[in-house]
């Protein structure tokens, strides 16, 4: 994947010898980042070239709900966070 190398992990990602549900839960906490930032962009971004970046918005929060078993609140909605 291409993108792979755009893309700098937290060292504490990397290292073999952490925590594995700390490791799941830094990268969860990435995934949701990333809901936040495309959402933004959704918002900013032209009505024809929406799609891409509602799909990338998903599979991120894919990924997190993956990580976690919980599905992320959507942005902007904190009172459905709790």
């Amino acid at each position: 994947d291409p993108r792979r190398a755009a893309y700098a992990l937290p060292a504490s990602v990397l290292d073999p010898a952490a925590d594995p549900t700390a490791v799941t839960a830094e990268l969860a906490s990435l995934e949701g980042a990333l809901v936040v930032s495309y959402a933004a962009l959704v918002a900013q971004a032209e009505p024809g070239a929406r799609s891409p970046v509602v799909d990338a918005m998903l599979t991120a929060a894919r990924r997190a709900t993956s990580l976690t078993g919980q599905t992320p609140a959507f942005p902007g909605l904190p009172e459905r966070a709790a």
